[in-house]
């Protein structure tokens, strides 16, 4: 009899008794029930009701009354879902796979029980910006709340479905109790702390460098604002934060103020350091906490010990420019580095006539 079910996969019309079996259900619809029909009736109902998936209401010899399957088009009804979002909740769950991708909303067939967990569950989450305010945080701080998984999406794999973040109540929940957790007093007036935002700033510190050192225990001063909720309320001290976050200042000179140790314009120096003439080394920014140049004082005390420029030999002679290249090109001394090199002239020491 399963056979007989062929054109109703194979078509795109809502099931019934005539689609399913044609002239047969209409002999057995006719037929009295005295003479034994009755029980071929009951099997060709059952055939039917585990195999299709009848809407309530449906008459197959009588009313369907309970749902046995769900296809995506009458579970995107009764949760009020898209169809797209709907197959994207049923394939996460395990549901359904990629095959289903070319059937029909109306073909695609699931137990119901398994689809009323999974959409009830799917009911229940919040988008990206809905769990944003359920947990009263300001965006940043989401953010990295989200992207170093202090709290995970409700769907795993969400990303590769393309379905966007979503948070249960629950997770939600637990990550504020765990925040909680760490208050060590009550708040009172006068207290002089700030929010995550203001603590990140005044500290210069990152938001996931506060809430390591909170889930950790290392604070001993979390405080919660009775006059906001969530995460606003969190207040903290930026001096202690600071204590902990604090890197150690760079082992060198800003290029800025290596240009100014040497006494050399910004962009003749930043050029020489391009070129190599200046060595320099990466250090991390104990402000900004990122990566940066720095130089030495040896290594600009060696450049200022074997180069002069142009400039610095008329200041250090009080003559003009023009005066001192000209008395260098008459002693063939050649310049180290051009202006067109890197936007100034600079002599060896070594080759300046004394």
């Amino acid at each position: 009899m399963v056979e007989l079910h062929k054109d109703f996969w194979e078509g795109r019309s809502a099931a019934g008794g005539r689609v399913l079996y044609g002239r047969v259900y209409d002999w057995l619809m006719q037929e009295r029930y005295d003479n034994g029909s009755d029980e071929l009736r009951q099997i060709v109902r059952e055939v039917a009701l585990s195999h299709i998936p009848f809407d309530p209401g449906t008459v197959i010899f009588t009313p369907v009354t309970d749902r046995r399957f769900h296809t995506i088009k009458s579970a995107s009804k009764q949760y009020g879902f898209h169809p797209v979002t709907t197959r994207k909740f049923a394939e996460a769950a395990g549901l359904i796979d990629q095959t289903a991708n070319s059937i029909s909303d109306w073909r695609v067939v699931m137990p119901v029980e398994d689809v009323d967990r999974v959409m009830s569950e799917a009911r229940g989450y919040l988008t990206d910006g809905e769990a944003r305010a359920y947990l009263n945080a300001e965006r940043t701080l989401w953010s990295t709340i989200t992207r170093r998984g202090y709290v995970k999406r409700a769907i795993e794999g969400s990303r590769e479905l393309r379905l966007g973040p979503m948070f249960s109540k629950f997770d939600l929940d637990d990550l504020l109790s765990r925040m909680q957790a760490h208050v060590t007093s009550n708040f009172e007036d006068g207290d002089h702390l700030s929010s995550f935002s203001e603590t990140a700033h005044r500290a210069s510190c990152k938001f996931s460098e506060i809430l390591d050192l909170l889930f950790a225990g290392k604070l001993t001063t979390v405080k919660l604002d009775p006059s906001t909720s969530g995460i606003s309320a969190f207040r903290l001290d930026p001096t202690e934060v600071a204590s902990h976050t604090t890197l150690p200042p760079m082992p060198g000179l800003s290029a800025v103020e290596a240009a100014r140790y040497v006494v050399l314009n910004i962009k003749v120096f930043t050029r020489l350091a391009n070129c190599g003439v200046i060595g320099s080394e990466q250090a991390i920014n104990p402000v900004k906490r990122c990566r940066q140049r720095v130089f030495s004082t040896a290594t600009l005390d060696a450049f200022s010990e074997s180069y002069r420029s142009l400039h610095q030999l008329a200041s250090e002679q009080l003559k003009a420019i023009r005066v001192i290249k000209r008395d260098l090109d008459l002693a063939n001394v050649e310049p180290a580095f051009t202006r067109l090199e890197v936007g100034a002239t600079f002599y060896r020491k070594s080759d300046l006539p004394t």
